[in-house]
């Protein structure tokens, strides 16, 4: 099986991670990075309420 992450933005944004023989973090790990990289890029919550989803953060 292979191990790839596609990312399309629009015409022409394409952006492929080819993750074949990459160690995948363990859930909380991983949970942490990406809330630790929400803050340093101070990114905005979608939701007026200030409630962030774990989806929300992926998107922004």
């Amino acid at each position: 099986m292979r191990s790839e992450v596609t990312v399309l933005l629009g015409p022409g944004q394409e952006f492929r991670f080819d993750l074949e023989g990459e160690v995948p973090m363990a859930h909380e790990i991983a949970r942490r990075w990406l809330d630790d990289e929400f803050m340093r890029l101070e990114c905005e919550p979608l939701r007026a309420s200030g409630k962030v989803l774990t989806a929300d953060k992926v998107l922004v």
